[in-house]
């Protein structure tokens, strides 16, 4: 019998029937050929055509079953996606919101890339905790801003990459994309500071710039 996802659609109860209906009449012809004597030639080849048909609609209804599987999983994580967060380009201090409009840059190029998503990026994420469902108010919060990411995880989820594999990819990146920027910063920062200070102060700057450097910066990775 069809699944409950296959009855809600008009055409897959139509796939169906349409399997019952030439299963039951390849069964009458079968029948109806041993009854008057068919040749055996002609009853084989429509033995195999019936066969061929009959393959060909089970085909068609598996390939509707797991699209109706696919689109049920997309509804599921759309569901799950109706807290709205904060976005991943939010800094956590005020003293590093000043980095916010060149972080947002930054990450909105994530979703541009599609090669940055895959399967073994996924795995690249060494906490063994999943992303999901933890991570979708801040999902949902770039989706709002970023509609290149709204569009590639329609395109990969879920015929390439599952709902959890797919925000592990991009907040990896996310991730990595803060700490370069903050790295970036402590570097300005620090030659800054040395071209300013006598060079009897150069020496401590440079070993504050450096702790700094290795701290949270605050941009929430």
């Amino acid at each position: 019998p069809p699944s409950s996802a296959i009855t809600a659609d008009p055409i897959a109860v139509s796939a169906a029937s349409a399997v019952a209906l030439i299963a039951t009449s390849y069964e009458m012809a079968e029948e109806a050929a041993q009854e008057a004597g068919a040749p055996a030639r002609l009853s084989t080849l429509f033995i195999s055509g019936a066969n061929h048909a009959l393959d060909s609609l089970r085909n068609v209804r598996a390939g509707m079953e797991e699209a109706a599987a696919r689109e049920s999983a997309r509804a599921n994580a759309d569901a799950q996606l109706c807290e709205l967060g904060q976005p991943p380009w939010q800094t956590l201090s005020e003293q590093f919101s000043i980095l916010e409009p060149e972080l947002k840059r930054r990450i909105l190029l994530i979703a541009q890339n599609e090669a940055l998503f895959s399967k073994e990026i996924a795995r690249q994420r060494l906490r063994p905790a999943n992303v999901v469902p933890g991570c979708l108010p801040a999902a949902r919060a770039a989706m709002e801003d970023d509609g290149a990411l709204v569009e590639l995880r329609y395109r990969l989820v879920p015929q390439r990459l599952t709902e959890e594999e797919f925000w592990r990819c991009y907040f990896w990146h996310v991730a990595n994309t803060k700490i370069e920027l903050c790295n970036d910063f402590v570097t300005a920062n620090r030659a800054r500071q040395l071209a300013t200070q006598p060079p009897t102060q150069q020496s401590a700057a440079a070993g504050t710039g450096a702790k700094l450097g290795s701290s949270n910066c605050g941009c929430g990775g």
